[in-house]
C-alpha cells in the first residue's frame, strides 16, 4: 500500500462502457445498426460476449499525475472503479444516464458529447488536487508521453495501474462532477432527477 498525493488530473480520465465479465472496455460490434426497434449492441473481444446497450455498465478511469510520499517521486497512476464514486457523486452508469438526458439527437445539446471529458476535467482537478490517497499499484505496460520544453522532445514515464483505497483527510463536498455539472446547467433547463447509490455503495462495478 502506497500514499501518494494528486497533483493534477491527466486528460481523457471520465467513465467507459465495461465488460461486466472482465471489467474491459467494450467496443459497437460490427455488425450493430442501430435502429428505432433495435438498440446498439457492444462486444467484449476477449471473452466474445455481445451486450446489448441497455445492459452495458460504465466504469470509471482516472489518470492522476500523482507523488508518492515515502520517496517524492511523481508517477502517472490509472484509477480505476467504484472507488471514484464519491469523487463523481454517483455510479459510472448513472452519472452516464444523467449525460445522456441532455444529449438529444436532431437538438442542440446542452453538453457538447465531444467535450463531456474536457468538462468533467475542471470538477475533477477541483476535487482532487493536493489530496492524498492510499493505492495499490502494479506497474502498467504502456507508457505515458510527456513533452518537455527544454529538449523539445517527447520523453517517456512509466504508468502504473492503481486500486484507490482510500482518500485521507476531509472531501470539500458538495464539489463533485456531478454537482458540477448540475451547476453549469440549471440556468439552462431543468435538471433531471438521479437516483444515487450512497457512495461505495454500488454493486454492479468493481
Amino acid at each position: 500500500m502506497v500514499v501518494f498525493t494528486a497533483l493534477d488530473v491527466r486528460a481523457f480520465s471520465g467513465f467507459y462502457p465495461s465488460c461486466s465479465q472482465c471489467l474491459r472496455r467494450v467496443f459497437i460490434a460490427s455488425t450493430s445498426r442501430p435502429t428505432r426497434s433495435r438498440r446498439l449492441r457492444y462486444e467484449c473481444r476477449p471473452c466474445g460476449i455481445v451486450w446489448e446497450e441497455g445492459e452495458v455498465e460504465y466504469r470509471y478511469c482516472v489518470t492522476l499525475t500523482a507523488r508518492q510520499a515515502d520517496d517524492g517521486s511523481c508517477k502517472d497512476v490509472v484509477v480505476f472503479g467504484k472507488s471514484l464514486n464519491v469523487v463523481f457523486g454517483a455510479p459510472a452508469t448513472h452519472l452516464h444516464r444523467f449525460i445522456q438526458r441532455y444529449i438529444i439527437p436532431g437538438a442542440t445539446p446542452l453538453i457538447d458529447p465531444r467535450s463531456i471529458f474536457n468538462i468533467m476535467a475542471e470538477p475533477l482537478r477541483i476535487v482532487l488536487s493536493g489530496k492524498c490517497f492510499t493505492a495499490l499499484l502494479a506497474k502498467s505496460r504502456t507508457r505515458s508521453k510527456n513533452w518537455s520544453r527544454d529538449v523539445g522532445t517527447r520523453q517517456y514515464s512509466p504508468r502504473y495501474i492503481g486500486t484507490m483505497f482510500s482518500l485521507l483527510g476531509r472531501m470539500p463536498f458538495p464539489v463533485s462532477v456531478l454537482s458540477h455539472l448540475q451547476h453549469q446547467l440549471l440556468t439552462k433547463s431543468p435538471a433531471p432527477s438521479l437516483s444515487c447509490h450512497p457512495a461505495g455503495a454500488e454493486e454492479d462495478e468493481s
